[in-house]
């Protein structure tokens, strides 16, 4: 019961926090940027019979294949090494306000689909990131790609043992006050924690991957950078855990997670989270809708980062090959939404690319992103293939920032009849780079829109497919035209599907409903 009032008492000190913008993603002050790559998909045998093929018609096993891939396609090596090499240099081609990145960011599938041995994988995972060595000599370590595992990272496709429930924090002797590193349990994850040692800052980032696939890497200026493994909760994950614990918590990741938000909370830092899978419906034309996450996971994800919502800064996530924005239903309407990334490589009909986001230094919200991609719809510039650059997200979709309230407004443009611009840049340019003709009728566009909105929850975005009223109704975020009495104490704005209350009507609000409670305990 003290520990159920203690929580109590942190969801309303946070609800207490955000209603007094402790949680906005409102930037101040100077700016920062790093880099974001993913999902790279490097294909050894490009050019080769063996080389792999998503499209039949795809000249993928062919002698005279185009040097930076085709659509059908994974990666060859000039392509992944021509996408390291324009990062490192790519704030070059921007404003004078994009400094130099200050760090590098990627979030997993180092391998191609369906490598051919454990050995190739492990080749893949070390080429890709012996290459931002190489063209970032002079960022740290702590400041280069630490290792996040997408779903081809692994001996085959989503598979891992979980072979513990146990969270991968140290612990101290008694006696001489020794630190004690995590102890490892499952066989693939210390292998690439040997092979890839160099990435690590300490011994206790490593023993904490090796242990769990996840780690907390504090890069200064009270940011964290937060990599889970995503893999142990996605719906694919084989084999399944056997015992009730380790299904409830696989590697302890939800205790350790926890036990890492609060300790940044304490400490005053924030963090970014990231991952290879999102926690959301699928976008895949094929799957479009289906759960990428276990529903319980999911559910228990998105309640402790709501839970934390102060603490984090920007979730980061992949996996779907596509750029994305959706808009948090529980996060306040300053929060940042969650940010999806597209691909290097064009297996999906993508075309490859990669982003510089642009971050306040002092809050450390994100204020912009710029995409750089290779048009391989075009004749491609052996000299710079990335060469299609969107300067400036915010621009280019119209919005005044990228917020959590921004990202829900522009889910409405998308509606038909809405900002046919708007829509076109968006779907036909931004998400996956080449036009997007699988998806032409008011249906199709509906749902895209939906899956912006409230894409997270299959009941909120089916009943969002089906109804022709506002996003806000459809999703579920508005329930009547009844306004509450918190709404009648609002300021005339929304707040990402949620109502921007007071701080101070708020504030009594809590302190009524929640104190008594706890003082009667």
């Amino acid at each position: 019961e003290s520990l159920k009032s203690i929580r109590t008492m942190a969801s309303a000190l946070t609800l207490l926090l955000c209603a007094s913008a402790a949680c906005s993603s409102v930037s101040v002050g100077a700016s920062k940027t790093f880099v974001w790559l993913s999902d790279s998909h490097l294909d050894r045998y490009y050019g080769t019979p063996q080389a792999e093929m998503h499209k039949t018609t795809a000249p993928c096993n062919r002698s005279d294949a185009p040097l930076f891939s085709a659509y059908g396609c994974g990666s060859p090596p000039a392509l992944v090494e021509a996408a390291v090499k324009a990062s490192s240099s790519a704030t070059d081609d921007l404003p004078d306000d994009w400094p130099t990145p200050s760090f590098v960011l990627f979030t997993g599938d180092s391998a191609r689909h369906n490598e051919l041995s454990k050995e190739d994988v492990l080749e893949d995972i070390k080429i890709v990131n012996d290459l931002f060595a190489q063209y970032y000599p002079d960022i740290p370590v702590v400041r280069l790609p630490t290792l996040d595992l997408g779903n081809n990272d692994f001996p085959s496709d989503y598979n891992i043992n979980v072979t513990s429930h146990v969270a991968c924090l140290p612990t101290f002797e008694d006696v001489s006050r020794t630190i004690v590193f995590p102890v490892p349990t499952n066989e693939w994850l210390q292998t690439v924690a040997e092979q890839q040692s160099y990435m690590f800052v300490d011994e206790l980032e490593k023993a904490t991957f090796a242990c769990g696939g996840y780690l907390n890497r504090q890069l200064g200026d009270n940011l964290q950078v937060i990599i889970l493994n995503t893999i142990i909760w996605s719906m694919s994950l084989t084999p399944k855990p056997q015992s009730k614990m380790d299904q409830e918590d696989p590697f302890g990741q939800f205790q350790w997670l926890r036990s890492q938000l609060e300790s940044a909370r304490i400490e005053n830092n924030k963090v970014y989270v990231t991952g290879h899978i999102p926690p959301m419906l699928q976008s895949f034309t094929g799957s479009l809708g289906n759960p990428l996450y276990d529903i319980e996971k999911a559910s228990r994800l998105w309640d402790l980062m709501v839970e934390y919502q102060d603490v984090i800064a920007g979730i980061f996530v992949a996996h779907v090959h596509s750029n994305e924005l959706r808009h948090i239903p529980s996060f306040s309407g300053d929060a940042a939404p969650m940010f999806v990334g597209t691909s290097i490589s064009p297996c999906y009909t993508t075309n490859p690319a990669f982003r510089i986001v642009k971050y306040s230094e002092e809050t450390h919200a994100v204020e912009d992103m710029a995409t750089f991609s290779v048009d391989l719809e075009k004749d491609v510039d052996t000299e710079k293939p990335f060469s299609r650059i969107v300067p400036s997200l915010t621009e280019f979709l119209g919005m005044e920032s990228l917020t959590n309230k921004e990202t829900l407004e522009l889910a409405t443009k998308l509606l038909p009849g809405g900002d046919e611009e708007v829509w076109d840049n968006y779907f036909n340019s931004w998400y996956k780079g080449p036009a997007q003709t699988q998806c032409d009728s008011a249906e199709c566009q509906r749902g895209e829109a939906c899956l912006m909105a409230c894409g997270f929850n299959s009941d909120n975005w089916n009943s969002c497919n089906a109804s022709s009223a506002s996003i806000e109704i459809s999703c579920g975020f508005v329930r009547s035209d009844t306004p509450t009495k918190c709404e009648e104490n609002c300021d005339d704005d929304t707040s990402g599907g949620q109502t921007n209350c007071h701080p101070i009507f708020l504030s009594l609000l809590i302190l009524y409903y929640f104190l008594p409670s706890l003082w009667l305990r």
